[in-house]
């Protein structure tokens, strides 16, 4: 499922995974943080920092020979005494049992984003991380309404808040921050809730991706899967069902990607108040993550209404480099002034020759001004 969906490295936050797992990123080529399992504040008695020590020795003699492990990391979000005296400690340890891999002393709290969950709102992604690497990021979503019902509270309607929170579900950012809508029943409630994670993921990964090595080299969303029967920040739940959310990440990693940046949902089109003409013009962007240069491309732009097209342009890309960027010529779609007010898709589709390379999908509603 990692690989379906274009992951190529995986956290593996705060916590020591089964060998098999090891095992398999091995064959798969995808490459581990490895975290040590440390977190947040500990008491400052030296007899815990030697333990400490031992320990994460122990973790890196444990799993050495697996090629997938890219890093050590020696603690999640570290308090100050952490910081300053335990966590040089303990990098120090794991650069002595293994001088080969990088060993990072902790995940900080600035490497971890959550505009639209603790705070803020989604479109504060537009502010790129003051940090090459983003080791957290993403929202809560439900599982199916079929999981939810298992868990404790989940079985009635309105469910039991106290009973989902042992569940990990967390209700003041579900509501207040997210503001996401309970809805007439448990099936609404979900959809709306993985509705959500996906688009803020989709929001967030393509705004990172398009400005990569600018401001930001590498992204792990939090979290891939859950261990128990929880609610999450996971994009799949422990009974392996997918949210919306991964088939979302599965859209916005593939390896060439095209986007657009529209800034807003409800566009107007034909004549303003005002007697000046709206004309719909679309500008793309391509993420290239492959190590060739992209050329003799061609990508459409088109309205959809019920999955068939209703509007439809065309356009040559330039090159776009090898692990690069590329910003393309933008079209104007000017059949949609002609075409009545509501909800559409935007579809994107990048071509060379008979080969698609990328779609990708937004949805928007066309306005007109009132007569």
């Amino acid at each position: 499922m990692l690989k379906a969906a274009h992951i190529n490295g995986v956290r593996v936050c705060v916590h020591i995974n089964r060998d098999e797992f090891y095992t398999a990123c091995d064959r798969a080529g995808i490459i581990v943080w490895q975290d040590f399992a440390l977190q947040w504040g500990y008491t400052t008695d030296p007899a815990f920092t030697h333990e400490a020590v031992r320990q994460v020795q122990e973790m890196i003699r444990l799993l050495y020979n697996h090629a997938c492990i890219a890093l050590w990391c020696t603690q999640n979000e570290s308090s100050f005494h952490n910081r300053m005296i335990l966590n040089p400690v303990l990098a120090q340890a794991a650069a002595q049992a293994d001088s080969s891999r990088y060993v990072r002393a902790t995940s900080e709290f600035s490497e971890h984003a959550y505009p639209g969950w603790y705070g803020g709102h989604v479109r504060d992604y537009l502010t790129l991380p003051g940090t090459p690497i983003l080791t957290e990021f993403g929202a809560q979503a439900l599982p199916s309404a079929a999981e939810v019902r298992q868990m404790r509270g989940g079985s009635q309607w309105p469910p039991d808040w106290a009973g989902l929170a042992y569940h990990d579900f967390q209700y003041d950012q579900t509501f207040h921050v997210a503001e996401i809508e309970l809805g007439d029943s448990l099936e609404e409630f979900v959809a709306n809730s993985q509705r959500y994670q996906a688009d803020l993921l989709k929001f967030a990964i393509e705004n990172y991706r398009r400005h990569k090595y600018t401001r930001i080299g590498g992204m792990f969303q939090f979290m891939f899967m859950d261990c128990w029967p929880s609610i999450t920040w996971s994009v799949i739940s422990y009974a392996r069902v997918p949210k919306q959310g991964y088939h979302t990440l599965r859209q916005v990693y593939q390896p060439v990607l095209i986007g657009t940046t529209l800034g807003r949902t409800k566009i107007l089109v034909g004549m303003d108040r005002g007697g000046h003409p709206r004309p719909l013009y679309v500008g793309c962007w391509v993420v290239n993550d492959r190590h060739e240069a992209l050329e003799g491309c061609r990508y459409t732009v088109a309205l959809e209404k019920d999955g068939a097209v209703v509007a439809q342009v065309e356009g040559c890309a330039p090159a776009i480099p090898a692990d690069g960027v590329a910003t393309l010529p933008r079209l104007e779609i000017d059949q949609a002034e002609t075409l009545p007010a509501g909800r559409y898709e935007l579809a994107l589709a990048l071509r060379r020759g008979d080969e698609l390379l990328s779609r990708n999908r937004y949805p928007v509603e066309l306005v007109k001004a009132p007569a």
